[in-house]
């Protein structure tokens, strides 16, 4: 089960656990109280608490408040953060489209750049996700992209420039980096495996919308539902 942290004023003790429902799935919830003249030191015993509680139950990964913090406080009891890096991997091609077009630039037209440490099925979902919009598509793996641009070009007839320089991949309008590697000079280059680069804005159904705690963090909580299936999709804005 994942965990849930939430700040309250309406609670006697300092930390109270529940189990809260959001679209279906269930989270231990930790309620914890914070007033506005409490000290930072006792929102900290009172974090640590909950950190404890929460791990003593099973709980490893918790959604958080935004800007939370205190997560130093939880991960000394083994609990952290749900990932976002699924959910990030998942949206990628979207979220290069969203963000081309709130810069007014042509989408099919628009070079993209893909870098990976290796060939998985994430790399091979997000590269045929933009092979599908994308008329250009630069692709740096150390292996495997040969079979890739084979399939591709055989299955769609896009073709895939493989293993371009450092001159191309500046010239493209934007970078899918799956991995750190060479920084390079392009501004839109989404990040995959760094989880403090902004989520773009991500949304759900209206039905779906309404449910949704207020004070999560939206991209932990998003994760969370999406990996357990609460959610079939979720949107990029």
């Amino acid at each position: 089960m994942y965990g849930m942290i939430r700040w309250t004023e309406q609670q006697k003790k300092g930390v109270a656990l529940e189990t809260v429902t959001v679209l279906r799935q269930p989270f231990l919830c930790a309620g914890i109280l914070w007033g506005g003249r409490t000290p930072r030191q006792v929102i900290r015993r009172r974090v640590s608490a909950a950190g404890k509680r929460l791990r003593r139950q099973g709980v490893t990964q918790v959604v958080l408040p935004e800007g939370f913090p205190f997560a130093a406080e939880l991960e000394r009891w083994g609990v952290a953060p749900v990932s976002t890096l699924s959910l990030r991997r998942e949206i990628a091609a979207r979220w290069v489209r969203s963000e081309l077009a709130r810069q007014g630039r042509p989408i099919a037209a628009s070079c993209i750049a893909v870098t990976a440490e290796r060939l998985d099925g994430e790399v091979v979902r997000t590269v045929t996700e933009l092979a599908m919009r994308h008329r250009y598509l630069l692709v740096c793996l150390p292996r495997g992209g040969e079979e890739l641009a084979r399939r591709l070009r055989r299955e769609y007839g896009v073709s895939l420039r493989l293993n371009a320089g450092r001159e191309e991949l500046e010239n493209a309008a934007a970078v899918v980096a799956f991995a750190p590697s060479e920084a390079l000079r392009v501004p839109l280059t989404l990040r995959l495996y760094d989880e403090t680069q902004p989520l773009p804005q991500l949304t759900l159904p209206p039905n779906q919308e309404e449910e949704l705690p207020a004070g999560a963090d939206r991209g932990q909580l998003l994760a969370a539902l999406r990996r357990s299936g609460a959610v079939k999709q979720v949107e990029v804005e």
